[in-house]
């Protein structure tokens, strides 16, 4: 029976997301962004509004094969992670509670350090968002670079169109493995700062969320995955922008293991890996029929002339 429930919570799950603020699709997040692509489309198109609007709406972008596949991996992967994963995994306040207590015992009662308690939660907030956005770098970087891994991350590049709905296009693996991510830097980053300010744990937080985080969401980072090309112009150094990770996407082998981060870039100026998007207006994604640099993985022929164009 708990395996029933567990697959109708798995299947409502993609529409609770319209309602929860931790989730990029949140009601808030893609109005902002559907305002955000509207000024961008009608200033660049010569304050045309007919113009402007015609991308957003495109039946080659909505009503095609790969927009269906995006619907198919968001709701199959909502299953499996509410029947194979959330009843054996920790929860993330048992994790941090976990970490904490591991901490207690080999280390003895944190040496007290009497900083203000907004000074504490302004360190802590930022702490979060900085581990958090490296880990997600660090394991999409990995996604690429070991063989195995690619072959699961194939799943998300097949796509030959970029809808908010592709963020949930991946195979379960590498579901999982982004479950566990966010699970570990919650369990680690709570439980060391739970260890040394115990009496003073909390975060700036909007909605409930990492208030870096809501910003991220806020000001378009739905506009990564769909046809507007936006840049951020010569903040692009410091912040991914969404035609950035359009370039990730993009079947151009200058463009291969382009723009890993989510929302630092200086993680991928560390690693070389780093290109600009000012300028870049039109793309084509998918799969190549190259191979995925550093990897030699084929990747598959057939999708090439598969491949839709994406107008800025």
């Amino acid at each position: 029976m708990w395996i029933l429930e567990a697959i109708i919570s798995g299947l409502s799950q993609p529409f609770e997301l319209l309602f929860n603020p931790s989730s990029r699709i949140y009601w808030l997040y893609s109005l902002s962004s559907i305002l955000i692509a509207l000024i961008f489309l009608y200033v660049t198109n010569g304050r045309n509004i007919r113009l402007a609007v015609k991308p957003l709406i495109s039946s080659n972008l909505w009503l095609t094969r790969s927009s269906a596949l995006d619907g198919f991996w968001l709701f199959t992967n909502s299953v499996i992670r509410a029947v194979f994963i959330i009843p054996y995994a920790f929860s993330y306040a048992s994790g941090a509670v976990f970490v904490h207590q591991w901490l207690l015992g080999v280390f003895g009662t944190a040496p007290q350090m009497d900083l203000p308690t907004p000074m504490v939660v302004a360190v802590f907030t930022l702490v979060f968002f900085i581990v958090g956005d490296f880990s997600r770098f660090l394991l999409h970087w990995l996604m690429h670079k070991i063989p195995v891994l690619w072959q699961c991350h194939k799943v998300h590049h097949s796509a030959e169109q970029l809808t908010p709905i592709t963020l949930y296009r991946m195979h379960p693996v590498e579901m999982a493995l982004y479950y566990f991510r966010s699970l570990t830097v919650f369990s680690g980053v709570v439980g060391v700062f739970l260890y040394l300010f115990a009496g003073k744990l909390s975060g700036f937080t909007v909605l409930g969320v990492n208030v870096f985080v809501f910003l991220f969401n806020v000001l378009g980072a739905n506009l990564r995955h769909s046809p507007v090309a936006l840049s951020y112009g010569r903040f692009e150094r410091w912040f991914i922008s969404p035609v950035q990770h359009q370039i990730h996407h993009s079947t151009d082998p200058r463009h291969f293991d382009k723009n890993f981060g989510s929302v630092l870039a200086v993680w991928d100026r560390m690693a070389n890996s780093w290109f600009s998007g000012v300028g870049v207006k039109k793309l084509s994604v998918g799969l190549d029929t190259q191979t995925s640099s550093n990897t030699n993985v084929s990747v598959a022929p057939s999708m090439r002339d598969a491949s839709r164009k994406i107008n800025g």
